[in-house]
Order: structure tokens, then sequence, then C-alpha cells
């Protein structure tokens, strides 16, 4: 039952980000009816494939749970940052994003992009971690270990800056193209970069867990 649901909770906050994709690049209904039947649709049905027949995959449910429910509250949190400046649609968000510092990695840089769109990066951790929280009920009620809490703020850290690296480096490649363009480039990225972010951090502590067990002779570390 529990595998079922997360599958069609999964699915529905897939379509709809896909629709939220639609919207903030102010598509017209055919478009969008092409991109949902060429890559809304099978996309849901990818990631519901993933979930019922690879669920031994290591961070599969956090990674779900971020790409659909992180991924979702990042549109609708892009929307708000769209309607809050007054802006006519996504493009003369875009045009803000494109004035940002030239170092790309700068603090300045950084915190420009976070000062232009903070309603995203917001509904980003919102959305991300109840997504996480609700795949953790399912699976195993409300008992949080070390282990998971520690996962939790790895997850959290690697989203912001595979998510803040996104964002500039779509910046800094689609400065030459149209603005359509660029901005659906740009929210890609940024999808994206949030993921790999958060599985590079899990990893890399994976990773170094390791190599301290094999230093230290420790079958295991608190």
């Amino acid at each position: 039952m529990d595998k079922h649901f997360k599958v069609g909770i999964v699915m529905l906050l897939v379509l709809l980000q896909v629709f939220m994709f639609c919207k903030v690049l102010m598509l017209n209904t055919s478009a969008s009816v092409s991109v949902y039947t060429f890559f809304g649709i099978p996309l849901a049905l990818a990631c519901a494939a993933l979930l019922i027949y690879k669920p031994h995959l290591k961070y599969l449910d956090m990674t779900m749970s971020m790409f659909a429910a992180g991924g979702l509250g990042m549109f609708i949190g892009y929307a708000i940052d769209i309607d809050n400046l007054g802006l006519n649609g996504p493009f003369g968000l875009m045009s803000i994003c494109r004035s940002a510092p030239e170092a790309p990695l700068s603090v300045e840089s950084l915190w420009f992009m976070l000062e232009s769109t903070p309603w995203m990066y917001l509904g980003m951790f919102a959305g991300g971690n109840a997504g996480m929280l609700l795949f953790l009920r399912l699976r195993q009620g409300w008992k949080f270990s070390q282990k998971q809490c520690v996962e939790f703020a790895l997850c959290n850290i690697g989203m912001l800056l595979g998510m803040l690296s996104a964002h500039i480096l779509s910046m800094t490649l689609t400065k030459k193209l149209e603005l359509f363009w660029g901005n659906a480039i740009m929210i890609s990225f940024m999808l994206i970069g949030m993921i790999i972010g958060m599985l590079s951090l899990l990893y890399l502590s994976t990773y170094v867990k390791k190599v301290f067990q094999l230093a230290y002779g420790k079958q295991q570390i608190a």
C-alpha cells in the first residue's frame, strides 16, 4: 500500500511540476500539451518504474522525494518571485539574473542569485524536506536515527550548493541565447544541479566514512 501511494504521489508531483514549468515559461495550450506528451508523462512513468522495480537503489527515496517535491516547490517559488518583482513573465527575471557580477563563483554573485530569486530557493527547501519526511514516514514512521539526521543535513547543503552552482553555470552558458531558451535551460539546470549536489555530498560522506573505517580499523562510526 505504501509503495503504491509513494508511486502515485511522485507521479502526481512530477506532472504538477511539468504544469508549473509550462506556466512559468508562458507556453500556450498546444505547446503545453506537447511538453506533457513527450516529456512530462514519460518522466513520471520513469520515476514510477524506478520506485517499483529498483527500490533497493541507495538514496532512491531521498532522490525521488527531492526531485518531485523539491522541484515542484522550486517552480512555485519561482512563480512567486516573478509576481513579487512585478515582472511581466519570467523573462524579466531572467534579465535580472543575467546582470549578476561577472565573477561567477564569487560571494557577490552567489548572494545576488539568492536575492534575485529567494522564494525559488525557499520553495525548494520546503518542498524537498516535506517530501523526504513523508517518504521517511511511509518507510519507518517518525523514527530518526543520528545517521538520518546527518543525511538530511547533507541533503540540504548539497541541494543549495548544487542549485546555486547550476544557476550560475546556466547564466554563463546561456547569455547569448534568447530569453525563452535561456530561462528553460536555467530552470532545468537548477533542478538537475539540486539532485547532483545532494547525491554528491551523500556519496562523498559514505566514501569518507569508509576511509575512516579503514584508517582506524573501526567497524562502525557513530
